[in-house]
């Protein structure tokens, strides 16, 4: 009997441990604690107050107060990817752009340091806004097919609401890039595809509608009917 109750205790201790690993798992591309909340929860959980309130200032375009806090965070851990992630967001917001590409390539790097998919791809749909802004559309060109690369490879093993939400962030900037190197056709056909991800990811159960209105990476959707009709 004793034994026994032994037995059934380092059960019960073998299987929280497991229950933690898989938290810890499933958590481990993500400031919030699960894959699956990046950019779709209104409020981050409250054990992690700094990355919630860096993304509310991030995405309501209180960028000023987004890098102050983006800036106290690195100086607490230079290798927080997604730290420098909204950092490198909030300083394109405020039209800091050659910052803001720095600080993407940055975030790229720690993404490939920690094997960060998600994180990869957004550096690299990021600083492909800044270059395209800064008129470097070839370069912007490369960081998009690359991004397309990783995000389509994540899209057929995952089947997730972010892989097609990545995707049709990455195709609305490529939308972006094709408008000044190609014809405006090739433009619509990339915010027709980026539309058609969208409308997956919902599908899917994405329901940050806040997000999807105010997401810089979608900015160049803005004004496309069927993009607009999305939020009727």
């Amino acid at each position: 009997m004793r034994r026994s109750r032994v037995y059934l205790g380092l059960s019960i201790i073998s299987l929280a441990v497991a229950a933690l690993l898989g938290h810890v798992a499933d958590g481990a591309n993500c400031p919030f604690g699960s894959s699956d909340c990046y950019m779709d929860c209104e409020q981050a959980p409250q054990d992690d107050t700094a990355h919630a309130q860096l993304y509310e200032y991030a995405i309501s375009g209180r960028h000023d107060e987004a890098i102050q806090i983006a800036q106290r965070l690195a100086a607490r851990d230079v290798n927080d990817a997604w730290a420098t992630l909204y950092h490198a967001y909030a300083l394109r917001g405020a039209q800091r752009m050659d910052e803001a590409t720095e600080r993407y390539s940055q975030a790229l790097l720690l993404a490939e340091q920690q094997e960060d998919a998600q994180a990869a791809i957004d550096a690299l749909t990021g600083r492909a806004a800044c270059r395209t802004a800064g008129d470097d559309v070839a370069g912007a060109d490369r960081d998009l097919t690359r991004a397309l690369e990783i995000a389509t490879r994540a899209e057929s093993t995952r089947h997730t609401k972010i892989s097609a939400y990545q995707l049709a962030c990455i195709h609305a900037q490529r939308a972006a890039v094709y408008s000044r190197i190609r014809s405006s056709g090739t433009a619509d056909i990339e915010k027709q595809r980026a539309v058609r991800w969208l409308k997956l990811a919902r599908a899917r159960g994405y329901d940050n509608v806040r997000h999807m209105r105010h997401d810089q990476d979608l900015g160049p959707l803005a004004g496309y009917s069927p993009y607009e009709s999305l939020f009727d």
